[in-house]
């Protein structure tokens, strides 16, 4: 997007393919070449969801670091240890928590079924 520095969008990127990752039966958004969707998603997106999205980033990054268990940033987790800590931010009685784990949610929903190929690898269109 078009103020996120280059850091922040390698970031963001890892929690978008760490949420809806590749599966045996399926490809994930690691698949999905995401170039036209972030102009897409400045343009369009309110500015509420920019900021919650920008957050999410942050905090989601970082929070690992403070975390029995983790210690580590977000990008330094393995493939299990980044799903067990989308899990666990899904699930947490921490209201602000769930809220940025839903947005990202989102956002990585938007993100795979923007793409023609996934939707029709999906079934959503033939």
């Amino acid at each position: 997007m078009n103020s996120w520095l280059d850091f922040e969008m390698r970031w963001l990127r890892q929690l978008l393919d760490a949420t809806l990752p590749d599966l045996p039966e399926r490809a994930g958004l690691p698949q999905v070449d995401l170039t036209s969707f972030w102009p897409e998603l400045a343009q369009s997106a309110p500015p509420l969801l920019r900021l919650g999205l920008r957050a999410t980033t942050w905090i989601f990054t970082w929070l690992p670091v403070v975390l029995p268990g983790y210690y580590r940033p977000f990008y330094a987790l393995s493939a299990d240890q980044q799903d067990a800590f989308l899990s666990r931010m899904g699930h947490t009685p921490v209201f602000m928590l769930r809220q940025l784990a839903a947005t990202l949610k989102v956002i990585a929903s938007f993100a795979l079924f923007r793409d023609p190929a996934s939707r029709r690898a999906l079934g959503v269109v033939p």
